[in-house]
């Protein structure tokens, strides 16, 4: 017992040595308070553009089996060494295309939701931003469809639709940020 007390004697004698004196000054307090509140809010806004472009990057690489899909032969033609390396991205691509987009989707989800938190505020710029979340959900409801119905025509023109419609709003959503 009585190394136990000895111990939080000491215990509380550091941390009275060493404890910065408090000021009861309500102003430097104010400004002290508010410069956290900046430094939170501007940590919060950083967080969310990183989520942003990582939007951004997860949504370009699941549109890239799109384009490769169209241009394979193409690429094959100008670089026939390269032939087995297209070919295994197209592999990789399609393995992958459905979690790539679920991460493009979540991570705009979370870039919006940060962003709102950092500004506190609705603007024509965020709204642009939420159609064009709102449609690259609607897009994955219905590639979940397409993955069922490979051969359906009409489903993945839908899909392709709603993926190039978001993409113009994401593209205005980025240029007037």
């Amino acid at each position: 017992m009585r190394k136990v007390m000895m111990m939080i004697g000491l215990i509380l004698m550091v941390t009275i040595v060493f404890k910065q004196p408090v000021f009861a000054d309500d102003d430097e307090y104010r400004k002290y308070e508010e410069h956290e509140l900046e430094e939170e809010n501007e940590a919060v806004e950083e967080g969310g553009e990183v989520l942003g472009w990582g939007t951004v990057a997860a949504t370009a690489a699941a549109g890239t089996l799109f384009l490769l899909r169209r241009k394979v032969s193409f690429f094959t033609k100008i670089m026939p060494n390269g032939k087995p390396f297209f070919i295994q991205l197209l592999r990789l691509l399609t393995k992958w295309h459905i979690s790539i987009g679920a991460i493009a989707v979540t991570l705009a989800a979370a870039h919006g939701i940060l962003m709102y938190m950092a500004e506190g505020e609705l603007t024509a710029h965020e709204y642009v931003g939420m159609v064009a979340v709102g449609l690259m959900t609607a897009a994955a409801v219905v590639g979940m469809v397409l993955a069922k119905n490979k051969r359906n025509s009409s489903i993945r023109a839908t899909h392709m639709g709603l993926l190039l419609i978001s993409g113009i709003f994401m593209v205005f959503h980025i240029v007037f940020s």
